[in-house]
């Protein structure tokens, strides 16, 4: 049983490089992949690193942030075909203007790189593909760990809200109204609690198995099935007793509902 809010933190190192990468997961009906901060040349991995999350988690709403630690370096750009305009246009004004003189060899190539916007610089990280995929992987791997972590302490919860619902509804079913009495008719709540018995039966199996299978939604239709049935028995019984255990065990019913939202 895996809870789906959860946190993962990794931090990679490799030389100059240092990649932090977040995995933080949110309740959601189904999974739901978001990546923040990715730099914009290294967009070509967010399939790859949806994948990994979509291979270890089954629902929930994953977020993963990246911080990018690198010293940047200047990439150079020439752009030809400004410098192409400029030689183009100082020709024809040399030829108008011939008073001005020309050099015999014409431009040098540093006097034509000092030209407004024929040379620029850009600045880039160098980041390696490897680093920053090893640093996502290990991210969700710790946020996988803390689901688990905190999918069994909510499933002990949830095994302890169903021994709870045992014991009420065995008292229930020690002051149902007897066939023998003239009660019995529109009070006779028999059916109900075997229902409900089954339910909690089928509950506690789904809590007690190892599986890695997603089990929230199965806890919550379980748990609405139960619910459905209390009100079902609220509405025919007039005894005060049953009353109190019905109200009683819809409080610890709406306890797990509430859990399951939870659950993956």
């Amino acid at each position: 049983m895996n809870a789906m809010e959860a946190y993962g933190y990794a931090r990679v190192r490799n030389d100059d490089e240092t990649i932090e990468s977040v995995a933080k997961s949110l309740n959601s009906k189904w999974l739901d992949v978001i990546i923040y901060h990715l730099p914009s040349e290294k967009m070509f991995l967010e399939k790859e690193i949806k994948e990994m999350v979509r291979k270890k988690i089954n629902r929930g709403r994953v977020e993963l942030y990246f911080s990018i630690k690198s010293p940047p370096y200047l990439k150079a750009h020439i752009d030809e075909i400004l410098l192409k305009d400029y030689l183009g246009q100082i020709k024809q004004v040399q030829k108008k203007y011939p008073a001005l003189g020309r050099k015999k060899n014409g431009f040098t190539m540093s006097e034509a790189f000092t030209l407004p916007g024929v040379v620029s610089f850009k600045s880039e990280l160098r980041i390696s593909d490897r680093i920053l995929l090893q640093a996502a992987n290990e991210s969700i791997s710790n946020l996988v760990k803390f689901r688990m972590k905190k999918g069994e302490t909510i499933r002990r919860k949830l095994l302890q809200y169903v021994k709870r619902l045992e014991t009420i509804v065995a008292k229930m079913e020690k002051y149902k109204p007897s066939p023998r009495t003239p009660e019995l008719g529109k009070e006779e709540i028999a059916e109900e609690l075997s229902l409900i018995s089954f339910y909690l039966q089928k509950l506690a199996k789904e809590m007690r198995e190892k599986s890695i299978e997603p089990k929230g939604k199965t806890i919550d239709f379980l748990t609405q099935g139960i619910l459905r049935e209390l009100n079902t028995a609220a509405s025919k019984t007039k005894k005060v007793r049953i009353t109190s255990f019905i109200v009683e065990a819809k409080n610890y019913s709406e306890r797990i509902r509430e859990q399951a939202q939870n659950i993956e």
